[in-house]
């Protein structure tokens, strides 16, 4: 019989040791953190809809040294927590991260607010998803509810980039979002979901961190590219304003009515904002706008604290940016406005000779999304 050694290999020591270190750091990573998650992972990837969405469940993470809760309703959409039930009124906010609520609590978002300030005679559903872009928005557009009212947000920081592709860029992978063919994508859930893996992640974006075109509409070396995205953000807008027709909307705050409302880009209303970009930007000089009916660019600009309305170094809207959008958009609903003529006010009156190219994109549209 062979006797058992009585000491193990060095490499299986050695190994060992190794495993028992990052087990002991991972410990220490979780307490440091109260045994709250530095990513999020409310991601669910959804292929028979062609584009990921929310996964149920209540998550609490850490965005830039803030503990956030984030709570997924089983309809994946994220809840409003004053919301009932049932309202004389239903409001869907359709839009990206800046609907969801990027970096803010349940309680926080632009929905909620707007729960708050309008009451019980409205139910908000906040329908924003972070990564959706504008052809993204008209798909959750048409699955509202015929009768409900919705305010299609636009985002001009990246929706320019968003609207290059009819499907949104990311995929769901252990619940997070991740780049197709990146690292996150190939690795295995245990280490994506590790403090480690996380805590590696944030000092890789402490140490070098990702700085953002600026945005399309409003950078002039892509004067090419932006006239392109302008004839799809216009035909957008149109299926929008069609949407609204569809509905029977007459005007008004009315069942069915369709608004427009742009979250400008933070440089653009706060210029020390530029450095955080690249290219860097003197000035930001806008060639065209994006589909607006709600005035809130014009709000934004005439806004006392303007840098206080976003979050710090992220052009994502902060509490108090999330509250000064759904008081505008309160005053909007009260006074009727909030309906008014997507397609009269939102829009970029078209030139006779610009006619055959919004055709064109209108088309494309039609291919993306569908009849």
């Amino acid at each position: 019989m062979t006797a058992l050694p009585r000491r193990l290999p060095g490499a299986l020591r050695f190994a060992l040791a190794v495993v028992a270190i990052l087990a002991l750091m991972e410990a220490g990573a979780w307490l440091s953190v109260g045994g709250v998650k530095r990513l999020p992972a409310f991601f669910a990837d959804t292929p028979d809809q062609g584009y990921y969405s929310l996964a149920p469940g209540r998550y609490r993470y850490w965005h830039r040294s803030r503990r956030v809760t984030v709570t997924i309703g089983e309809d994946a959409r994220r809840i409003v927590p004053a919301a009932p039930t049932e309202a004389e009124r239903e409001i869907w906010l359709i839009g990206d991260s800046q609907v969801f609520g990027w970096g803010l609590d349940d309680a926080e978002t632009v929905a909620a607010r707007l729960q708050t300030y309008l009451g019980a005679d409205y139910r908000i559903v906040n329908a924003g998803v972070p990564g959706y872009g504008p052809m993204t928005y008209v798909r959750v557009l048409e699955t509202a509810p015929r009768e409900a009212d919705r305010i299609v947000f636009f985002t001009e920081t990246n929706d320019g980039q968003d609207a290059f592709s009819s499907a949104p860029f990311g995929k769901p992978h252990c619940g997070i979002l991740t780049v197709p063919g990146g690292v996150g994508a190939a690795l295995p859930c245990r280490v994506m979901n590790s403090q480690l893996f996380s805590l590696i992640i944030d000092i890789r974006n402490a140490m070098a961190p990702q700085r953002l075109s600026p945005s399309l509409n409003c950078n002039p070396g892509l004067r090419s590219s932006s006239a392109v995205i302008r004839s799809r953000i216009d035909a957008v807008e149109r299926r929008i304003a069609a949407s609204r027709a569809a509905s029977g909307a007459t005007g008004g705050a009315t069942g069915g009515a369709a608004l427009t409302a742009t979250i400008p880009w933070d440089a653009r209303i706060a210029p020390r904002r530029l450095k955080i970009y690249l290219p860097t930007l003197e000035a930001a000089d806008c060639a065209w706008d994006f589909p607006d009916a709600a005035g809130l660019v014009a709000a934004f600009a005439a806004a006392q604290d303007k840098d206080a309305l976003f979050q710090k170094n992220d052009h994502h809207l902060s509490a108090a940016g999330a509250d000064f959008v759904a008081k505008h958009l309160a005053r909007a609903v009260r006074n009727g406005s909030a309906g008014a003529g997507a397609a009269e006010n939102g829009g970029h009156p078209a030139e006779q000779e610009e006619r055959r190219a919004q055709q064109q994109a209108d088309d494309m549209l039609a291919n993306d999304l569908g009849p």
